[in-house]
């Protein structure tokens, strides 16, 4: 016996007018849209109904599923803003079989069929595809998606099942506890809402056997077919359907699927790696850990050096530590005691792929347990780092902003005033008075990095009225810490350190109080690039003056 296919229009199988799909327009990017009006949609969601071609008993078409998914998914596409894919017609229907015009994919059809869109869409820019199924018997559709989201790919799946989210208590048989889960009740009165004309008048409900000691459940049609458990294909009562309980149960549906799927989409956007922060310890930073700390500055776009990092691991090699996953670092943070007065917190850093996570929170709660001790803890903080540090009991002090240039514009000739400094002993007083404690295995690193950065005006015989120090980094050489007690001798020594610049990029960070140095940084040819904020946590006993400072020594040392 010869095999004949009809090749149906897909029209026909939906039994609608072709004249109700024409003419349809909807403001959200829907598969009836030209391809320009997809071009324009920038949108990061897209959704894809998935039903099944399945008999639905003899009142309901065999597109029972595919219509209702489409008329759901076309309303929550337009609350969404979201693209709409056309409905995948075909499911995994094998408990249908016996029923002619049941049509089924295998399981690994349909869910290679799913990994092919997520490709296309991913490669479209799409960054969520919501995978919409309404039909029971799609069960592979979970671990396809779950595969897919593992991989922690730039496209996330959420997989929304509409049998979570009928609303209880509307039809009787759910709540005579009948077996209500195929063209039964529930679902022909949300037929008879949505699309009336397509629903037969005679229906023929299930008959339930409830003194039976060990009745047929759903999981049942995993080893018997549908025409064991019923021979009519129903799987309920469809004799208690009306259209206003299935205008209660859509509405409901949109109510309760809307808000689940906000809220999956809001947590995605929040941390979007599948495991979350699962498996990430955190550890002492070793010295065979640089290399990835620079890497992930590196990616943050920060300026520090192996130089920097040796810094604090010599300085305490207990106070710095490192967020792991899978052997490899992933989030650093550094300490800097000075006795028991003050400590700096700085090198705050998490690698992209692993933002959102709380690791910077579980960094900083580390960091704050070993500098316990200290009486005061300080840092500056970016801008988005500063409600972080907020939440944690860190107060604001004062601000500083971040100037740049490209290239230092030439400058007068160095002050006859100006010279060299060849010892930090010689500003320590000054920098104490000013920083508040005594940091002087900081400064000493500074000179011996970048002993061309550092000057002093006065000295000789005098007290010393200003001070500048710089070092080297991979983008800019950074310019301070710089402490005067006046305006005039803070221009001396920054020109002094710019002359050794000039042509090169360059950074500094002043704080905003010295309008002055800032508007003759802005005359050298600096910008400013961002703000930061200092801020302490404890009593902040040994302020020093803050009116000395004109720019720090940066936002990791202070």
């Amino acid at each position: 016996m010869k095999l004949h296919v009809l090749v149906v229009p897909l029209i026909l199988l939906l039994r609608l007018p072709v004249s109700n799909v024409s003419d349809m327009v909807f403001a959200m990017v829907d598969p009836h849209s030209t391809s320009p009006d997809w071009q324009k949609h920038n949108g990061s969601e897209v959704i894809l109904p998935v039903g099944a071609f399945e008999q639905h008993g003899d009142h309901m078409p065999l597109d029972t599923d595919n219509l209702l998914a489409e008329h759901y998914c076309r309303w929550l596409a337009e609350s969404l803003d979201a693209a709409l894919l056309p409905a995948l017609r075909f499911g995994t229907s094998m408990e249908h079989r016996g029923f002619r015009g049941s049509i089924s994919l295998r399981p690994e059809t349909l869910m290679q069929v799913i990994r092919d869109i997520a490709d296309e869409v991913e490669l479209q820019g799409f960054r969520i595809l919501v995978v919409a199924s309404f039909h029971g018997g799609n069960h592979c559709l979970v671990p396809v998606i779950r595969d897919i989201n593992r991989g922690d790919r730039s496209l996330k799946v959420i997989h929304f099942f509409s049998g979570d989210h009928w609303p209880g208590g509307i039809a009787e048989s759910t709540r005579d506890r009948d077996f209500d889960i195929h063209a039964g009740e529930a679902e022909t009165s949300a037929m008879l809402a949505a699309y009336p004309e397509l629903v037969r008048e005679e229906r023929t409900d299930m008959s339930v056997d409830k003194g039976a000691s060990i009745p047929l459940k759903v999981n049942d049609l995993t080893t018997f077919g549908m025409g064991v458990v019923n021979a009519t294909g129903v799987l309920g009562r469809p004799s208690l359907a009306t259209a206003e309980k299935g205008e209660r149960m859509l509405a409901g549906m949109k109510e309760s699927g809307l808000a689940w799927l906000k809220d999956r989409i809001a947590r995605l956007e929040e941390n979007p790696r599948y495991a979350g922060a699962g498996g990430i310890a955190i550890r002492e930073m070793r010295p065979d850990d640089i290399p990835s700390g620079i890497r992930i500055k590196e990616e943050a776009g920060w300026n520090q050096t192996e130089s920097d990092w040796q810094l604090f691991l010599q300085s305490d090699p207990q106070g710095c530590y490192a967020a792991v996953h899978m052997g490899g670092v992933v989030g650093t943070v550094s300490t800097l005691k000075f006795a028991n007065q003050l400590a700096w917190i700085g090198m705050v850093l998490v690698d992209p792929e692993f933002r959102g996570m709380k690791i910077a929170t579980r960094l900083m709660r580390r960091a704050l347990d070993y500098l316990n001790g200290s009486e005061t803890v300080k840092l500056d903080a970016t801008p988005a780092g500063r409600e972080v540090y907020g939440e944690l009991g860190f107060k604001e002090e004062w601000g500083l902003s971040r100037m740049t240039t490209a290239a230092v514009m030439p400058v007068e000739e160095v002050s006859v005033g100006v010279s060299v400094l060849e010892s930090v002993d010689v500003v320590a007083a000054l920098d104490i008075e000013a920083f508040g404690v005594d940091r002087r295995p900081v400064l000493t690193s500074l000179l011996s990095r970048a002993p061309s950065l550092a000057w002093t005006c006065g000295g000789d015989g005098r007290d010393v009225s200003a001070f500048c120090f710089g070092r080297p980094g991979t983008q800019f050489s950074q310019i301070g810490p710089i402490v005067s007690r006046d305006e005039e001798s803070a221009r001396q020594v920054i020109v002094a350190a710019l002359h050794q610049l000039r042509g090169r990029p360059a950074v500094i960070d002043v704080p905003d109080c010295h309008e002055h140095m800032l508007g003759l940084l802005a005359q050298h040819g600096f910008s400013k690039e961002r703000p930061f904020t200092r801020m302490f946590k404890g009593p902040n006993a040994t302020p020093g003056s803050p009116e000395l400072v004109f720019a720090s020594a940066g936002p990791e040392l202070g």
